[in-house]
C-alpha cells in the first residue's frame, strides 16, 4: 500500500520503501526533475540514486535513455543542498552573495569564533551593555552568543517572546509533568482526604497551585505530630521527593531579578550581534549550513519564490525524518504546501541526533496532521535484520520504554533454542570480564550467525562482535580491561578527535613553535610522550632561568643537561630552524620522526587507535594550514576550535579479525551478529546540565538562559526549570538510544547494567528485562576460554610485517603490481632493486612520493600535471607547453609532447565526455583501512557518483587498474570506478562494491609471501 508515512523502525527495509515510491512516481509520468528527494546524509543520496538508477535499467520501460539523462541532474541530496539551491537560484531574495561557497562544520566553526568575539567586542564598545556585562560575564556572553549563532531563528523566537513568557511555558509544563505524576502514584485516591492539610483543588490546570504544595511538604515533620503516623508511607515519601524536584524552579529568587533587569539588553544584543556576523559572511561569500536554512527561508517567505517552485517541484520524498528539525520542515512546507504531495519515512523511536538540533516532535506534529486531512499512514513491520527471537524481545520489553513502539515479526526463525538476549550486572571491569567471558564461550562452541550476504548460517568470529556504549570514556575504559583479557578488540571509530591525545600533544608542539615564549606549551610539549622529561627535569631548568629569561632561552643555554633534554633541545631547536620553510603537518612529522612518537603509541593499549588518531590530526592540521603555513595562525585555529566545542570525528579504524568498539551513535546503521550494550541504566547520570550552571542553556523551542547567578552563585528559576524539562528529554532520547543499540545484533543481544541500577529506575529493572525474555547470566569463577589464545590474528601478523617496512602507509598505487607480482611489489616497498625480468613500479602520481619532480620527470607526471591545471582545450594549447617548461625545467622536448598529446586525447574524445568539466573535484586525498594497513593515494578525478583514474602506460591493464581505482571509490563512497586510458582513448569501469574482498587478497599475498596461484 503507497502511504505518505512510512514508519519504519530498525531493519524494516526503508531505503527499499523509499526507491520504490520514487520509481512509482517516474510510473506515474513525473520526471525525476520534479521529484525532490531529501536524505540525512550525502551518503544516502547517493546510495538512493544509485539505486533508483539500477531500478529503473531493470524495471523502467518509457524513455529509458530520457530518464537516466534526467537522473543524473535530479534534486537528490541532503536538505542543506536542497537549501542552498533555493539561494543559489533567488540571491537577492535571499539576501545572499551570488557567488557565495558553503563551508564545512571545521571551516565555519573557526570563523564563527574568530568573528563572534570581534562582533562581540565591537558591541561591548556600547555602554549601555555594562550591566549585562556584570550579570552574566564576558564569557558568559560568548558562550550565549555562540549558542545564539548556531540557531539564530530559534534564538530569535524565544528572545522575542519575552523572559515571562517562556518562563509562563516552562512553569506550567513543569506542573502538568508533576500532577501526571503525582495522580500515577496515588491511583485515583484523594490525598486531600490522607493527609492533614493537603491543598484542595491540587488537579486544576494552572501552576499557581505549586507553591501552596510546597508550603504544605514544608510543614511535614516525621518526628512531629500529625506526622508521627505517616513516617512508614511510601508513597508520601515518593510525593515529597516529587515535590522537592520541582522546588528550585517555583522559587524565584534575586538571579530572577537579574535576569529579568537584563533580559531586553540581551535581546537588543544578540539582534546586533547576528547582524553583524551576517554583514561578515556577506563580505566573505560563505555561508555554513544553519546559514543556508535561514536564508533559504527567506528567499522562501517571497510569494514568487514559493509559486516558481511549485511549478517545478511535484513530489517530495524525506528520508529519516525523524532527524529533521523545525526551520528544516518549515522550509519544506514552503516548497510543498499541500502535505499529500508528500512521502516521509522515519522513526521516532531512532530519534537520537538532538545535538545536531533534531527534534522528534517534528514527526510527532506531522504524524497529528496526517491524522487529521486523513493521509495514508503505514507501519513497516518487518525486520530483515534480526530474527523472531530477538523481535518477540524488542516487542516485550520497548513498548513499555517507548510511545508509540510499533510491534514487528522478523523474516527469520532463530537457529537453536532461547533465551536470546541477556543481561548482567557489574561495574564496568567485571563487564569487559563478563565479554570475555561469553566470546571465548561463544567461539569455543562454534556459534553459529546468519550470514545476511550468503543466506545462510556458519561459526561465529571476532569480528561479528560488538561492544557498544554511550561514551568514549566507558569504551576506553573496557578496551583496557580487554586488552588486558587478551581479548583482540579495536576502538573503531567515533568520538571527537578534539579530545584525544594525539591532538593535544600535536597542539602544544604548535603553540610553542608559533611562540617559544609559551612557557605552558614548553612545559607540556617537554612532558609529553614527544619527550618524557620528568617534572624534577623540567623544574631544575625553570630554576635556572636567569631574570628576565625564558624557559626555551634557560633551555638553548643550558649546558648540563640530562641526554633526554639535549635531545629535546635539539630537536626544538631543528624545527625552529625550519618552520619559515615547511608546513606545520610536516613539522610535526618531524617531530614524530625525531622523537619516535608513533612507535611509542602503537605499543600502548589500544595501540593502533593511538597511532590512527595522531593521522587524523595530521589530516586536520593540514585543513587548517592552507592558506596560512605558521605554527601561530594553525595553533590559534585549533584553540578556536577547541573553545567552540565542535565535535572533530575521528578517523575510522578497520576492526579486522577482532571484536568492534563503538559509540551507539557510530553504530547506526551498521549490525553485528552479537552486541553487547555497556553500562545499561548509567546513562542518564551523565546528564548533560547536573553541573553546569555557569554555562547557557539554549534547547530551541524550549528556553535561551543566560548564566545569570545570584551573589551566592546560584541560577535563576528559570534555569532550573529549563533545566529539568532538557534533563527530561535526555532521558527519552537515552531510552531511544538503547533502542538503537539493542537492534543492531541481529542473533544474540547482551545487555549490560550499570551496578548503580536499582528497581526503583522502573522499566529498566533487571526484573522487567526478565518479564521480557532476558536470562540472567554471572561471571564464572574460572577463566574465561580464550580460543584466540596461542594464534596470532591476521591483524596482528600483517601489523607486525608492516612495522618491519620503510614507509609511512602503503600507496594504493602499488596494489596494481602486487596483484600481478607480490614479490617485486615487497622488494619495492623495501627499497631493494628489482629482480631481473621483473616488473618495474614508479607511482605516477607527483603526490605520491616527496621528492622533488627531477628533470626527466616522465611522460606520465606531465599529462597528469596537465589535466590538473587545465579544463579546455583552449587553455591547454594557449598556455599548456609554457606551463610545464615552467613547472618541470628539466624536462625532455619529446616528453612534452607526448604530455600535450594525452592530454588532448581527454580533452577531446568522445567517450570521456561525461567526466569533463568543472563540478569535478581534482587530485583529491585517499585514505582506506584494510586488515590494519593504511592505504593512500590521490584520485584524478571524482564526481557525484564515480572516480577516475588517468593511465598512460603503453598496453593498460585494466583489470588490475580497476583495482586502484576501486580503492579509490570504496574510500570516497563512490559506486564507480573508472580508468581512462589516454594513449588509446579508451574508458574502463567496474564497481567500487567488487574490490575489497580482492584488494584484502592482494594484501594477504603481499605482507604473508604467499605467490598467486598460477
Amino acid at each position: 500500500m503507497e502511504a505518505n508515512l512510512y514508519v519504519a523502525g530498525a531493519g524494516t527495509g526503508k531505503t527499499y520503501t523509499l526507491a520504490e515510491r520514487y520509481l512509482g512516481f517516474l510510473e506515474e509520468g513525473l520526471s525525476p526533475l520534479q521529484v525532490v528527494a531529501v536524505t540525512f546524509t550525502e551518503r544516502a543520496a547517493l546510495e538512493l540514486r544509485h539505486r533508483v538508477r539500477q531500478m529503473v535499467g531493470e524495471r523502467f520501460l518509457g524513455q529509458k535513455e530520457r530518464v537516466l539523462a534526467e537522473l543524473e541532474a535530479a534534486p537528490i541530496g541532503t536538505l542543506h543542498a536542497l537549501a542552498a539551491r533555493v539561494c543559489r537560484e533567488f540571491p537577492e531574495e535571499a539576501g545572499v552573495p551570488a557567488d557565495f561557497q558553503v563551508m564545512e562544520d571545521l571551516e565555519a566553526a573557526l570563523l564563527l569564533e574568530a568573528w563572534l568575539e570581534e562582533a562581540l567586542l565591537e558591541a561591548l564598545q556600547d555602554p549601555g551593555y555594562a550591566p549585562l556585562v556584570e550579570a552574566v560575564g564576558y564569557e558568559g556572553l560568548l558562550d550565549t552568543l555562540r549558542e545564539v549563532a548556531k540557531d539564530p531563528l530559534a534564538a530569535r523566537e524565544l528572545l522575542e517572546k519575552g523572559l515571562g513568557e517562556v518562563a509562563k511555558a516552562l512553569r506550567l509544563e513543569a506542573w502538568r509533568g508533576l500532577r501526571r505524576q503525582m495522580e500515577e502514584l496515588f491511583h485515583g485516591e484523594r490525598p486531600e482526604e490522607r493527609y492533614p492539610g493537603f491543598p484542595k483543588g491540587w488537579r486544576t490546570e494552572e501552576p499557581e497551585v505549586v507553591p501552596d504544595l510546597l508550603a504544605w511538604a514544608g510543614e511535614v515533620k516525621f518526628n512531629k505530630k500529625p506526622w508521627l503516623e505517616y513516617k512508614g508511607d511510601p508513597a508520601l515519601k515518593r510525593l515529597l521527593k516529587l515535590l522537592e524536584g520541582v522546588k528550585e524552579g517555583f522559587s524565584p529568587g534575586p538571579a530572577d531579578e537579574r535576569l529579568e533587569e537584563v533580559w531586553p539588553l540581551l535581546r537588543r544584543l544578540a539582534e546586533g550581534v547576528l547582524a553583524r556576523l551576517e554583514e561578515r559572511r556577506f563580505r566573505a561569500r560563505c555561508l555554513g549550513y544553519a546559514d543556508l536554512e535561514v536564508h533559504a527561508l527567506r528567499a522562501l517567505e517571497r510569494e514568487e519564490v514559493r509559486a516558481y517552485y511549485r511549478g517545478r517541484f511535484r513530489r517530495l520524498l524525506v528520508d529519516e525524518f525523524q532527524d529533521t528539525n523545525p526551520v528544516q520542515v518549515r522550509i519544506l512546507q514552503a516548497l510543498f504546501p499541500d502535505l499529500r504531495a508528500w512521502t516521509v519515512v522515519g522513526d521516532l523511536n531512532q530519534s537520537i541526533y538532538s545535538f545536531r538540533r533534531a527534534d522528534p516532535k517534528v514527526m510527532e506534529r506531522f504524524q497529528a496532521e496526517a491524522a487529521k486531512e486523513g493521509l495514508r499512514v503505514r507501519r513497516l513491520e518487518k525486520s530483515h535484520r534480526y530474527h523472531q527471537g530477538l523481535a518477540d524481545f524488542h516487542n516485550r520489553f520497548f513498548r513499555h520504554l517507548l510511545p508509540g513502539y510499533g510491534a514487528v515479526s522478523a523474516e527469520r526463525k532463530p537457529e537453536g533454542e532461547s533465551p536470546w538476549v541477556f543481561h548482567f550486572q557489574g561495574d564496568l571491569e567485571a563487564q569487559a570480564r563478563f565479554i570475555a567471558q561469553e566470546v571465548g564461550r561463544l567461539l569455543s562452541e562454534g556459534f553459529q550467525v546468519y550470514d545476511l550476504g550468503e543466506k545462510a548460517y556458519r561459526p561465529m568470529s571476532l569480528r561479528d562482535v560488538a561492544v557498544l556504549g554511550r561514551t568514549w570514556r566507558d569504551l576506553a575504559r573496557v578496551a583496557e580491561a580487554l586488552r588486558r583479557l587478551e581479548v583482540p578488540a579495536v576502538e573503531a571509530g567515533g568520538g571527537n578527535l578534539l579530545e584525544t591525545r594525539a591532538l593535544k600533544d600535536a597542539y602544544l608542539a604548535l603553540r610553542f613553535l608559533g611562540d617559544p615564549k609559551d612557557e605552558e606549551a614548553l612545559v607540556g610539549l617537554l612532558r609529553s610522550p614527544f619527550f618524557a622529561l620528568t617534572d624534577g627535569e623540567i623544574r631544575r631548568l625553570a630554576e635556572a632561568r636567569g631574570e628576565g629569561e625564558t624557559l626555551w632561552e634557560a633551555l638553548e643555554r643550558e649546558r648540563d643537561l640530562s641526554a633526554e633534554a639535549e635531545r629535546a633541545r635539539e630537536t626544538l631547536r631543528g624545527l625552529l630552524r625550519r618552520k619559515a620553510l615547511e608546513a606545520p603537518s610536516r613539522l610535526l612529522q618531524r617531530l614524530d620522526g625525531a622523537t619516535g612518537y608513533t612507535g611509542v603509541a602503537a605499543r600502548l593499549p589500544q595501540g593502533r587507535r593511538r597511532v590512527k588518531d595522531w593521522e587524523g590530526t595530521l589530516d586536520l592540521v593540514r585543513k587548517l594550514e592552507v592558506g596560512s603555513e605558521d605554527p601561530f595562525l594553525v595553533a590559534r585555529h585549533l584553540r578556536l576550535l577547541l573553545r567552540s566545542g565542535l565535535s572533530v570525528e575521528r578517523p575510522p579504524l578497520e576492526a579486522g579479525e577482532a571484536v568492534t568498539l563503538l559509540t551507539v551513535h557510530g553504530a547506526k546503521g551498521l549490525e553485528w551478529p552479537v552486541v553487547f550494550v555497556l553500562n545499561v541504566g548509567g546513562w542518564n547520570r551523565l546528564g548533560s546540565w547536573k553541573n553546569n550552571k555557569t554555562k547557557p542553556l539554549f534547547r530551541p523551542g524550549l528556553a535561551l538562559v543566560p548564566p545569570v547567578l545570584d551573589e551566592e552563585g546560584n541560577p535563576s528559576a528559570l534555569f532550573h526549570l529549563a533545566k529539568r524539562r532538557v534533563e527530561e528529554e535526555e532521558k527519552q532520547e537515552e531510552n531511544r538510544l538503547l533502542y538503537v543499540a539493542a537492534t543492531r545484533a541481529s542473533e544474540r543481544l547482551y545487555l549490560l547494567l550499570s551496578p548503580d541500577l536499582s528497581p526503583d529506575k522502573g522499566d529498566l529493572d533487571p526484573q522487567t528485562l526478565i518479564g521480557a525474555g532476558s536470562l540472567e547470566k554471572g561471571l564464572e569463577a574460572t577463566e574465561p576460554e580464550r580460543p584466540w589464545s596461542g594464534e596470532e590474528g591476521e591483524v596482528e601478523v600483517l601489523e607486525e610485517r608492516i612495522q618491519g617496512l620503510p614507509l609511512e602507509a602503503l600507496p594504493v598505487s602499488l596494489l596494481p603490481l602486487a596483484a600481478r607480482d607480490p614479490e617485486a611489489a615487497r622488494r619495492r616497498l623495501l627499497g631493494e632493486p628489482e629482480a631481473e625480468g621483473g616488473e618495474a613500479w614508479m607511482p605516477e602520481d607527483p603526490q605520491e612520493t616527496e621528492e622533488e619532480v627531477p628533470g626527466g620527470a616522465g611522460v606520465g607526471r606531465l599529462a597528469h600535471a596537465l589535466l590538473e591545471r587545465f579544463e579546455a582545450l583552449e587553455d591547454l594549447e594557449r598556455e599548456g607547453r609554457a606551463f610545464l617548461e615552467e613547472s618541470f625545467p628539466g624536462a625532455e622536448g619529446e616528453e612534452v609532447e607526448e604530455a600535450l598529446r594525452l592530454a588532448r586525447t581527454f580533452l577531446t574524445a568522445e567517450v570521456f565526455a561525461p567526466y569533463r568539466g568543472n563540478a569535478v573535484a581534482k587530485e583529491v586525498p585517499v585514505a582506506l583501512e584494510l586488515l590494519g594497513v593504511r592505504l593512500e593515494g590521490r584520485a584524478d578525478r571524482v564526481g557525484e557518483d564515480w572516480v577516475l583514474d588517468y593511465k598512460t602506460d603503453r598496453g593498460v591493464d585494466a583489470k588490475a587498474y580497476l583495482l586502484q581505482v576501486g580503492v579509490y571509490a570504496l574510500a570516497l563512497g563512490k559506486p564507480r570506478a573508472l580508468v581512462a586510458d589516454l594513449r588509446e582513448g579508451k574508458l574502463y569501469e567496474g564497481a567500487s562494491q567488487q574490490v575489497e574482498e580482492k584488494a584484502e587478497e592482494v594484501l594477504r599475498r603481499l605482507m604473508g609471501g604467499d605467490r598467486p596461484e598460477a
